[in-house]
């Protein structure tokens, strides 16, 4: 869903996205509302905004959770570098058969995650840059 806003709006503020979500959850029939994956990109991804979801937008009759995308700052390579090669693990392709180009690994231990919700967890992927 988006909201067409004026020039002088803030970027990227937690009560945007709030009311955004808002309207959109609305939108579904009220026994969807309950069990909810939000999906975003890094943009959309502030600690205010993951914590709303993580209380069910306030509600304890909600279980929302979701998956959204990371900022690849300097902490996060200098994270990447320090995983094993022997904890990678590869991952699967459509059939659900291992594949050798791709693998998925976990940093959550190795970033300062102060002020993020708890449960957090920050999964990378690497494979090779798709040709198109």
């Amino acid at each position: 869903m988006c909201r067409l806003r004026p020039g002088s709006a803030d970027a990227n503020t937690a009560s945007d996205h709030f009311d955004v979500s808002t309207e959109a959850i609305r939108q579904l029939p009220t026994r969807r509302r309950r069990r909810i994956l939000c999906r975003a990109d890094g943009a959309c991804s502030t600690k205010e905004w993951l914590a709303w979801i993580t209380s069910g937008g306030g509600s304890k009759a909600n279980t929302w959770e979701y998956s959204v995308g990371w900022t690849r700052d300097e902490d996060f390579w200098r994270a990447l570098a320090k995983v094993p090669e022997a904890a990678w693990t590869p991952a699967l392709d459509a059939k659900g058969k291992p594949r050798a180009d791709a693998a998925l690994g976990e940093i959550t231990d190795l970033l300062d995650l102060t002020g993020w919700p708890p449960g957090l967890r920050v999964i990378v992927r690497r494979e090779p840059v798709h040709p198109k």
